[in-house]
């Protein structure tokens, strides 16, 4: 497992400081901000990826903006955790073929 930061809940909580803006700012900056989150620029946002690092910045200041209250690290609004990319292969994995078995890291690799 690695160890990255992200901004957990960050859209839902951008939404609502979105929505305390009055009437159609509310849909121009809701859309604007969906737009950049879901632009290709960042890669899906994929843990540890720039684009990853690109929506966290862009959350970070849409909340310091708003005033909202950095809860996070080192007085900020991210906070680590642990995930599985899935590339961990567990010591019990295994693959049958036919009557035989065969030798994890020697007959075969899982691959993600």
């Amino acid at each position: 497992m690695k160890k990255h930061t992200v901004a957990t809940l960050a859209l839902c909580l951008l939404s609502i400081a979105v929505f305390a803006q009055p009437g159609k700012n509310r849909i121009k900056t809701l859309e604007k901000n969906v737009s950049f989150l879901a632009d290709d620029k960042l890669e899906g946002r994929r843990a540890g990826s720039k684009g990853e690092k690109l929506a966290s910045d862009f959350i970070s200041t849409a909340f310091k903006k708003h005033k909202l209250q950095p809860l996070g690290v080192d007085g900020g609004f991210l906070q680590p955790f642990e995930i599985n990319d899935g590339l961990a292969v567990e010591g019990n994995s295994f693959l049958k073929t036919g009557n035989s078995v065969l030798v994890l890291h020697e007959d075969f690799f899982p691959m993600p």
